[in-house]
């Protein structure tokens, strides 16, 4: 037999035992939905990323779309395909958020508009989905203007462009590492 200190005694250090697997178990839950959560968001910006390379493998970048250049212009991307075809992606950032817009396969003698919101233009269209949102987003041209084009800056350097963003964690306001790439036309205008 068991006195009743010794019973209470066992039924306290298997209380506190349970109670500490339990909450092992819950924060493990909390961290697998957690990197769920980030291979969801790696794997919708897998999606932007795979679809501006595809673009820039089909056109050069259209240094005529920047006012001045890409440098002044970081929250756009604008290709122009051999066709005519343009295509831009801008970073657009609301009162609120941070999302990517695209306008898509517009005509040879027209450039995309960017004094607009995107939000209500029908030129524009939202790839990111509202589950998802930018802590920031950016692209960097280089050179900052056309080497084949301009004959103070002629050169043999190839036009790079980089997209830099950082995914907002929804539940927990978090942002996800920066996520970057490099991306190199395969035409050059000449």
């Amino acid at each position: 037999g068991f006195t009743l200190v010794e019973v209470l005694v066992a039924t306290m250090v298997i209380s506190i035992v349970m109670v500490l697997a339990s909450d092992l178990f819950l924060l493990s839950l909390k961290n697998q939905d957690a990197s769920e959560q980030n291979l969801r968001l790696e794997s919708e910006a897998r999606q932007f990323l795979t679809r501006m390379v595809e673009t820039a493998r089909e056109g050069a970048i259209d240094y005529s779309f920047y006012s001045s250049s890409p440098d002044a212009e970081p929250y756009f991307l604008a290709f122009r395909t051999l066709s005519g075809t343009q295509t831009v992606f801008w970073f657009y950032t609301s009162t609120t958020e941070t999302n990517l817009y695209i306008c898509a396969d517009y005509p040879i003698d027209q450039t995309c508009p960017k004094t607009v919101d995107p939000e209500t233009s029908t030129e524009w269209a939202q790839m990111n989905a509202e589950s998802v949102s930018f802590a920031m987003g950016r692209f960097i041209v280089s050179p900052d203007t056309a080497p084949y084009l301009s004959s103070s800056t002629l050169s043999d350097e190839s036009p790079v462009a980089t997209v830099v963003m950082q995914l907002m964690i929804q539940e927990t306001d978090a942002v996800s590492p920066f996520i970057q790439t490099t991306m190199t036309p395969r035409i050059y205008v000449r």
